[in-house]
């Protein structure tokens, strides 16, 4: 299966995004680090704020943005990791392939 990042933003609780995906299905989802980049988790939909963690994709030790990053440079990060949980390739738009190189975390 593939995904595709429809948006990414730093706030002041972290990085959020959009994306479908969601374990390799076609499920659209939100994905949230803590507010210092670390750890990634699937938002918890029950939650109103739409900021609480819920399952938990990768801990502090195996994943970080750092909050100077650009947005771009963030979504590499995220699509590298995502990759690695075996919900890759990464599309755009169109439905095309993202090219990705090795080791873009950050």
């Amino acid at each position: 299966m593939t995904f595709r990042i429809d948006e990414i933003e730093l706030e002041d609780q972290g990085w959020r995004l959009q994306f479908k995906g969601l374990d390799g299905k076609g499920v659209y989802a939100r994905l949230i680090t803590k507010p210092d980049g670390r750890g990634l988790y699937v938002v918890d939909d029950g939650d109103i704020t739409l900021r609480k963690p819920g399952r938990q994709l990768l801990d502090e030790d195996e994943f970080r943005i750092s909050r100077e990053s650009t947005r771009e440079a963030a979504m590499r990060c995220v699509a590298a990791a995502l990759t690695r949980l075996g919900w890759g390739p990464e599309v755009n738009n169109a439905g095309k392939i993202v090219a990705q190189s090795v080791g873009e975390q950050q």
